[in-house]
């Protein structure tokens, strides 16, 4: 896992099963930052975004996937700005 300050992403996960995460995720609320991990985890096992991943994903948030989702992207760009003097 590693920490990062990727301007599109909260995280990535690559092909051989490393995470990386923004440190931006710090300064969202928790459970928007435990379904971006809940994400790249469902990642290390479906490389895609497909039923399977999405019931992964589900399991492993255990909350509402699309209610999180839609909160930071709503969120995410006042959090992009911390940190650039913008």
């Amino acid at each position: 896992m590693a920490v990062g300050d990727a301007s599109s992403r909260w995280g990535s996960c690559s092909s051989g099963g490393s995470i990386r995460y923004n440190w931006r995720l710090i300064l969202a609320p928790p459970h928007l930052l435990s379904w971006v991990v809940a994400h790249e985890v469902a990642h290390r096992r479906h490389m895609d975004h497909g039923p399977a991943f999405k019931s992964l994903e589900a399991q492993l948030y255990g909350g509402n996937v699309a209610a999180a989702r839609t909160e930071l992207r709503a969120l995410g760009p006042r959090l992009k700005r911390v940190g650039r003097g913008l």
